[in-house]
């Protein structure tokens, strides 16, 4: 997560989920949401081992996933439910003089901004429904040079095609990873419908991706990203181990956040102290 300017994001509400059980995790989210005048609420993961075989929708053919994907995959069916506080109310005998229209701040014909990714790719050909438009933001000072900027996709369209310091957006397509995301109320009646009522064939970043690109027997639906992202992972110094069990025993001596410059994590101790000088972790020219 990246430092935010003075006012705070403007969505209803911000889920962070996860196990209840990874304090540590709950700790930082809940000092860094401090720090950046952000309002939070956790959604417990469950434990997918305890999900009925009945209530999870499987083709012929297809395996019950690992636990550990299942629980995901259901606390972010969960998180898309959760309910919206009450419509204000009038009294007609004060009635204000007008009442102005209710819209996004982002627009209103959308379905998800999936802000936090490991990759993404630039609509193409082989997705003929998706726009192909993309807003061109360049000379961005909040994006690193890109000798530091990685994607799973490949090719990297960003880093070859683009000067330094750009950045992105456009309509998502094959993206990785659902490190960060926003969605409409109809966007979350969709998901609920195309992701959480159909087929369980993969982890929900998988099935996050057939959601936007419309595969799999998904109809496509309008996912704005941007690259790069907003939102990536913050390494904390330690045993890799404890952030994913992929890395083994391997080691990492200094916090990091991939991807960002002026991290909030990383800069904790600086707002913490009202210090207006901010440390970049991606200077410009560094080695």
């Amino acid at each position: 997560m990246s430092i935010p300017r003075e006012r705070p994001l403007p969505f209803e509400k911000i889920f962070v989920v996860g196990l209840p059980e990874r304090t540590d995790r709950r700790d930082r989210m809940v000092l860094q949401a401090a720090l950046s005048n952000l309002s939070i609420e956790f959604i417990d993961g469950p434990d997918g081992k305890d999900a009925a075989d009945k209530a999870i929708p499987i083709k012929q053919g297809h395996s019950r996933l690992t636990s550990g994907a299942l629980g995901y995959q259901r606390a972010h069916m969960n998180a898309i439910q959760a309910p919206c506080p009450p419509p204000q109310e009038f009294m007609f005998g004060n009635l204000p003089r007008t009442v102005g229209p209710a819209f996004s701040p982002y627009g209103d014909n959308w379905d998800v901004l999936w802000v936090g990714n490991c990759g993404m790719n630039f609509a193409s050909n082989a997705y003929p429904d998706t726009p192909k438009g993309r807003v061109i933001h360049l000379n961005d000072i909040t994006v690193p040079e890109r000798r530091y900027l990685w994607s799973f996709n490949r090719p990297f369209a960003l880093k070859d095609i683009y000067p330094e310091h750009t950045r992105v957006v456009h309509h998502a397509q094959e993206g990785v990873c659902t490190l960060g995301y926003a969605v409409s109320q109809r966007g979350a009646q969709k998901l609920l419908h195309e992701v959480g009522m159909k087929d369980v064939g993969g982890g929900f970043d998988i099935l996050f991706r057939y959601f936007c690109d419309g595969s799999k027997g998904r109809r496509r639906h309008i996912c704005l990203t941007v690259q790069p992202a907003l939102f990536h992972h913050y390494r904390p110094a330690g045993a890799k181990s404890a952030g994913s069990g992929i890395h083994g025993d391997d080691f990492q001596h200094n916090g990091s956040t991939d991807m960002v410059r002026w991290s909030v994590q990383l800069n904790a101790d600086s707002l913490l102290e009202d210090k207006t000088t901010m440390r970049d972790q991606l200077p410009d020219g560094s080695r």
